[in-house]
């Protein structure tokens, strides 16, 4: 037997037609199986008690449904936590590693003015400190820039739009900042490495 709303009509619907039967047979005096109607009530309340019992199941269904959904939820709230912080690490350890990398350049590049006001030579112009600090910022904001959704800003950070690509190789592009300027020197250095003081 199908447990359904229609079967529950169709009991309810027997009843009834049971009981004008039972209120003729009692008019006209005529014998009536009682125990048919009672039968008819038993599966009334058989089929209200089985669509109660589909009702509790679904809804236990359902509910195991949503704690499957809440435990995949965390679950993956966890992960991409993990994945956020090491992510957050990372960049972290990439802006200190920039920040001690323009320090050291800033200073060497101090120290090569100084060895070149050592020997009376005057100082290439991409060797001042301001040129090489505009070149660092540019090279940074280049590379700023492709943070997605952020292009000239991250909160209070900015930074202006560079000409830059922030797919420059910046030792190369430093390099050749100063090629002209600094390949005499480059060939006596290496002589004096090579052992001739």
């Amino acid at each position: 037997m199908t447990v359904d709303v229609k079967a529950l009509e169709e009991a309810r619907a027997e009843v009834e037609a049971l009981r004008r039967e039972q209120g003729v047979a009692l008019l006209d005096g005529r014998a009536f199986d009682h125990a048919t109607l009672a039968a008819a009530e038993q599966r009334i309340a058989a089929i209200k008690a089985a669509l109660a019992e589909i009702a509790l199941r679904d809804e236990r269904d359902a509910e195991a449904k949503r704690a499957r959904r809440r435990r995949r939820a965390a679950q993956r709230l966890v992960d991409l936590e993990e994945r956020r912080l090491t992510a957050i690490g990372a960049a972290e350890t990439g802006l200190r590693g920039f920040v001690q990398g323009v320090n050291d350049a800033l200073e060497t590049s101090a120290g090569m003015r100084d060895a070149l006001a050592s020997i009376g030579q005057p100082v290439p112009l991409p060797l001042a400190e301001s040129a090489l600090a505009d070149r660092l910022a540019q090279r940074a904001a280049a590379v700023l820039a492709g943070i997605v959704g952020h292009p000239a800003r991250l909160s209070r950070l900015t930074w202006a739009p560079s000409w830059r690509s922030g797919d420059e190789d910046w030792e190369r592009a430093e390099r050749a900042e100063l090629d002209d300027d600094l390949s005499a020197f480059r060939q006596q250095g290496s002589k004096v490495r090579d052992g001739d003081r």
